[in-house]
């Protein structure tokens, strides 16, 4: 049995896993950062106008039932200092029979461009391949999404080729989908 843990330091950091309340937390920084967020997310289909509060909750007790049966393991993302939501980082479609994850991150507009994505990036890598057995990870990020590539890059993925459309956001334009992978070292 694969032990996760609850609470996870970095640098600045501190990553655990969502809980309930989280979603009220989190549709504070959906709201501050819904423009850059709708411009890449495959998530933001639904308009920002028809969603609540609620609907975050429901969401992050999704996701809070998906890491209780190990097949996707979210965390939230807060300053140590502050306690402020930073953003959210995860290992998602578990694969524990071949030891595949794919990393996901995301920061608040407010937080970009401060090292906060590389630093969620870097701990979810350690852990999947130090703790978790990890074989491989993977990532992606939709064409033109420079800052997510800058991030990828930086944690050293490895690109892997170009997937035509799979990303259609929710002006109803489709962009194409770059995916990158790392494996584990020796």
């Amino acid at each position: 049995m694969v032990k996760i843990p609850n609470l996870i330091l970095s640098q600045r950091l501190l990553l655990r896993p969502l809980q309930m309340g989280d979603g009220y937390a989190a549709f504070d920084a959906v709201r501050e950062s819904w423009d850059d967020l709708s411009r890449w997310g495959i998530w933001t289909l639904k308009p920002y106008d028809d969603m609540t509060p609620d609907d975050v909750e429901k969401f992050v007790m999704y996701k809070q039932n998906q890491f209780e049966s190990l097949t996707d393991l979210t965390f939230f993302a807060l300053h140590q200092e502050t306690q402020k939501m930073i953003g959210v980082g995860g290992l998602h479609k578990c694969d524990w029979d071949n030891g595949i994850f794919m990393l996901g991150f995301w920061v608040r507009s407010s937080e970009t461009g401060k090292g906060y994505a590389t630093e969620i990036g870097q701990i979810l890598i350690q852990m999947a391949f130090q703790e978790l057995g990890g074989e491989k990870i993977t990532t992606y990020h939709a064409d033109g999404n420079s800052g997510s590539q800058c991030v990828i890059q930086k944690l050293g993925f490895v690109y892997d080729g170009l997937c035509d459309n799979p990303h259609q956001l929710p002006d109803s334009h489709v962009l194409d989908e770059l995916n990158y992978v790392m494996l584990r070292e020796g």
